[in-house]
């Protein structure tokens, strides 16, 4: 099972970066999964094929039979669709099932050897692929159209969707054969560094040994680098970027798999993956904290999180320092050339109204200026370890404030907006009260700036370094 999944995310990576389905042949897909659904009803689908015997061992029937039985019996409202050209199944199981279960309509085709024969073939056994991509469980062999339709599946996933549920009949379950292959092996490594342009291709990729520390050495010594000892080896490394407008064009000459996060309305969001697209607010932090909440349980071993610039002035060329990094020397790090050996009192306030407010009051223990010390301007390496140390939830709460989802002083386009007196001093009183020299505020009211700017003073913190961050 590890070694299907590693190759189907080898395919994945492929498929995502060559091929798309066509937009009307996904129009009429969709307009048949209506006919067929008109209640979107959760959805079993079999692809009982003639063809199967070709490519694999011929499947018992009873295998089909048993898992739609077991799908439509815990779920009273689902209904099956039947791919198969066995009309005993089909029959016996509407028997069982009656008009739960769908059965794939036919296409008649007078000349299949003509070229307009083979064209509505080609399409409608396109229309079968996507139809059984939007199923929520998936019981097949190994056919073409039901393999090729979890990739589309993967393609088409809105943000939040669950993901389908597959049952390979042909899959080897010998779990030794499983420990013992090896899906890195042979694996040749991309030269040009992969662009990742979705949550689901970040999955594939992980999966497929792409952006593994072994190719991304191999791509530092195709660009007349010099990998880091450490960067060997089959753990994962990918590079954020938090992009409004700047020039990417430096993205090719680095050696890392790469995401690029979109802001709304920056030109470049358009026709994007709705999961590299965030709205355009609290700075790069709304950008990073989206990305960790969207891939929290896919995250690969180390995360590199950068602007959009490769060079300014708070930190040298990226280019030849992503070739030049030791990823295990720290579990995280600036990779920022300013430090902040201390803040501004405003600055220490904010966050004070920021900890205490939104995180938790035990956390802050910084008492005056010098009490904290950070890197300039959020960029950052971090381990998974490091991350993982926080629940999801918890970078969900901080996506939320960063783009002030939640908020009762902000209107919808982030400015702060008119709370009544008592209202004010209401959410004031729920609070602990402010530093000494300090005005108490309300961390609803920060604008969008401050909000990207308390994270950035955080993010050390966040990540388990102490306040005094040498």
């Amino acid at each position: 099972e590890n070694w299907l999944g590693c190759q189907r995310g080898r395919a994945q990576a492929l498929i995502d970066k060559y091929i798309r389905v066509n937009p009307a042949t996904e129009k009429l897909a969709e307009r048949m999964q209506m006919e067929l659904f008109p209640d979107n009803e959760r959805t079993v689908c079999a692809h009982v094929s003639g063809s199967d015997k070709f490519m694999s061992s011929p499947k018992s029937i009873h295998q089909f039979e048993h898992h739609l039985t077991s799908f439509l019996s815990a779920e009273p409202k689902a209904k099956a669709l039947v791919v198969s050209e066995n009309f005993r199944f089909v029959n016996k199981m509407m028997g069982h099932f009656g008009n739960r279960i769908v059965k794939m309509p036919e296409l008649y085709v007078k000349d299949e050897s003509s070229a307009k024969g083979k064209k509505a073939i080609t399409e409608h056994i396109m229309i079968q692929t996507v139809l059984l991509a939007k199923c929520d469980k998936l019981v097949k062999s190994w056919s073409l159209a039901p393999e090729f339709s979890l990739y589309f599946h993967r393609q088409m996933k809105t943000l939040n969707a669950p993901g389908m549920s597959i049952v390979d009949l042909d899959l080897n379950k010998n779990s030794l054969d499983d420990k013992q292959s090896a899906c890195y092996v042979g694996h040749k490594c991309e030269d040009e560094p992969l662009v990742l342009r979705s949550k689901s291709a970040l999955l594939s990729a992980l999966k497929s040994g792409s952006c593994t520390r072994r190719c991304t050495a191999h791509r530092i010594l195709k660009q007349k680098g010099k990998p880091a000892k450490d960067m060997k080896g089959e753990k994962t490394a990918v590079l954020v970027v938090a992009h409004w407008q700047e020039n990417l064009a430096w993205l090719e000459k680095q050696p890392y798999c790469y995401l690029v996060m979109e802001k709304k309305g920056n030109g470049d969001d358009v026709g994007k993956d709705p999961s590299t697209v965030v709205v355009n607010k609290g700075n790069e932090a709304s950008s990073f904290l989206q990305f960790i909440g969207l891939n929290y349980n896919n995250l690969p071993d180390s995360v590199l999180m950068v602007h959009g610039d490769h060079k300014s002035e708070h930190s040298v060329d990226l280019v030849p320092m992503m070739s030049a990094l030791s990823l295990d020397a720290y579990p995280y790090a600036s990779l920022n050339g300013i430090h902040f050996p201390f803040l501004e009192y405003d600055d220490v306030c904010d966050l004070h109204t920021f900890w205490t407010q939104i995180i938790g009051p035990e956390e802050f223990t910084p008492r005056s200026i010098i009490d904290v010390s950070t890197a300039c301007c959020a960029q950052f390496m971090v381990s998974k370890e490091r991350i993982l140390k926080r629940s999801q939830n918890f970078y969900d709460r901080l996506y939320d404030f960063s783009i002030g989802s939640d908020d009762e002083g902000h209107d919808s386009a982030g400015a702060v907006g008119a709370l009544s007196k008592s209202k004010r001093a209401e959410l004031l009183a729920k609070h602990p009260k402010a530093l000494p020299g300090c005005e108490k505020n309300l961390a609803v009211e920060f604008n969008s700036f401050t909000r990207g700017e308390v994270l950035e003073l955080s993010w050390h913190k966040i990540f388990g370094e102490e306040w005094r961050s040498s």
